[in-house]
């Protein structure tokens, strides 16, 4: 039962960063004739989200 629960917390753990890089490529996808400075700004968010996505998947095995 513990290990389910495990296998549930990386799951959601998983969705969730998944989605957050998403929604900051979308939103750098909708801002770019925008300001330069939050564009820049809101691709690091991206690049953070799949920082944490590659390091979610490296403590999985």
């Amino acid at each position: 039962m513990l290990l389910y629960f495990e296998d549930l917390e990386f799951l959601l753990n998983f969705l969730l960063i998944l989605l957050g890089f998403l929604e900051s490529l979308l939103l750098y996808l909708f801002l770019k004739q925008e300001d330069s400075f939050l564009q820049v700004k809101v691709f690091s968010l991206s690049i953070s989200f799949l920082i944490l996505f590659f390091h979610l998947l490296i403590l999985a095995h």
